[in-house]
C-alpha cells in the first residue's frame, strides 16, 4: 500500500517503513513531517495524495484512476426525458 502513494519511491520504502509503525501513522503525519521523511517534492506529493478527498474533488487522487477514459453518463431519467 505504501509504495502506491505518490512521492514514496522504491528506494525510500524500507527507510519509511523503519520510521513508521503503520499506514495510519504515515497518513497522520503533518506536511512538514512528510517533507522531512521523503524530501521536498516527495513529501508534498504524498501529503497532497493522502489529504485529497476524491469524493469532493471528483477526479482527485483515486477518482482519476477509477474514471480515466470514461465519459460521464446521463442518469436514466434524464436520458428518457431527452428522447
Amino acid at each position: 500500500m505504501l509504495r502506491a502513494i505518490p512521492g514514496v519511491s522504491g528506494n525510500q520504502l524500507k527507510y519509511v517503513m523503519g520510521k513508521i509503525e503503520s499506514l495510519r501513522d504515515f497518513v497522520e503525519l503533518s506536511k512538514e513531517e512528510m517533507i522531512s521523511l521523503l524530501g521536498e517534492e516527495g513529501g508534498k506529493k504524498a501529503y497532497n495524495f493522502v489529504h485529497t478527498d476524491s469524493r469532493r474533488v471528483g477526479f482527485g487522487a483515486m477518482g482519476l484512476a477509477r474514471n480515466a477514459g470514461r465519459r460521464p453518463s446521463l442518469p436514466v431519467a434524464s436520458a428518457a426525458r431527452a428522447a
